[in-house]
């Protein structure tokens, strides 16, 4: 079973947690915007434009045309890369997703599914996006998004956070960076990032800030216990 039977719901084998939505905005100039601890703007990801999907390390992104929740039959779309992340190509904005559209980010490469039965997951506590604005078109409402967080072999999200932008464009800017704070610390099998109100809005996909992975109990025990011993030689 690959990445994507798994996260149309092939298999619905855990449970879903509570849905929980937030709404949450932050902004800042895209010039502020340094490395990402998960960051689709770098030249290894360029191989995915045009893709449906493709994977670096333990992630892979897939590009859909349609898509909505829970999920069911998504359209498979092609990815649209550029040095500010992800879009799916075609529709409204060819470099971005609106509309219909979605970008999924899965945790584990399909070579990775292949060979490995236990899921993978990504913990992250916010994410990127990129030309994300105050207004929709000329005048319009401010941008909207959404992104629902899944386990692997649930089609219906376990999280989902509603964004919205909230500061006006600056005059003769034309490209955010919006970061979006989770509140919290997430793991998740994929995260799905949409456009679900039809409202003209759209943004590409930077990538994510991850929570540093903890130490397990018996290290930290280690550490004391060598810290004890070394206190004891030197008396």
């Amino acid at each position: 079973m690959d990445i994507q039977s798994k996260f149309l719901g092939a298999i619905a084998s855990i449970a879903i947690g509570t849905l929980v939505s937030t709404t949450t905005s932050a902004f800042t100039l895209n010039s502020d915007l340094g490395p990402l601890d998960i960051d689709f703007r770098t030249t290894d990801w360029q191989p995915a434009h045009g893709q449906a999907d493709y994977s670096v390390g333990g992630v892979t992104v897939f590009a859909y045309d349609l898509i909505s929740i829970p999920v069911s039959d998504p359209t498979p779309g092609s990815l649209f890369w550029e040095n500010d992340g992800f879009g799916v190509s075609g529709g409204a904005q060819n470099d971005e997703i609106d509309g219909p559209e979605g970008i999924a980010v899965v945790a584990g490469s399909l070579s990775q599914r292949s060979v490995n039965r236990q899921a993978p997951s990504i913990t992250a506590v916010g994410a990127w996006l990129n030309d994300f604005f105050a207004t929709t078109g000329s005048g319009g409402a401010a941008e909207t998004g959404q992104l629902s967080f899944f386990s692997l072999g649930s089609n219906s999200p376990f999280k989902v956070i509603d964004f919205t932008s909230d500061v006006p464009n600056l005059p003769g800017s034309d490209d955010y960076a919006f970061y979006l704070d989770f509140g919290e610390a997430v793991t998740f099998g994929a995260a799905l990032f949409t456009t679900p109100n039809g409202d003209q809005s759209e943004y590409a996909v930077a990538g994510f800030d991850t929570a540093p992975v903890p130490l397990p109990p018996a290290i930290w025990l280690m550490g004391s216990a060598m810290v004890f011993l070394f206190r004891k030689r030197k008396s």
